[in-house]
């Protein structure tokens, strides 16, 4: 439902501190797009493997490395485990 993805959406925004303005492969199947999509774009309906990932890399980073390499760090881990095929839906 709408609500759903309205909080699944803030709470990406919350956790992550993410700007969905800033993520450079718009292909990528994201909570996040959902504000900026084009009104007969498909996007999910709720957090996709991506955001889980993204979530459990954020959290399980090494805190002891500079912020680039935590970065890094988060990256690979999400191309590595969210590469399924996730099918987003019309809005």
């Amino acid at each position: 439902t709408r609500r759903s993805s309205d909080l699944d959406y803030a709470a990406m925004r919350g956790f992550l501190d993410i700007d969905p303005e800033k993520i450079e492969d718009s292909s990528i199947p994201t909570i996040l797009t959902i504000l900026s999509a084009p009104d007969n774009a498909e996007i999910p309906v709720t957090l996709t493997n991506w955001d889980l990932e993204a979530l459990r890399g954020y959290y399980s980073a090494n805190r002891n490395v500079s912020v680039t390499a935590q970065r890094s760090e988060i990256r690979d881990s999400v191309q590595q485990k969210a590469a399924g095929g996730e099918k987003p839906v019309n809005r």
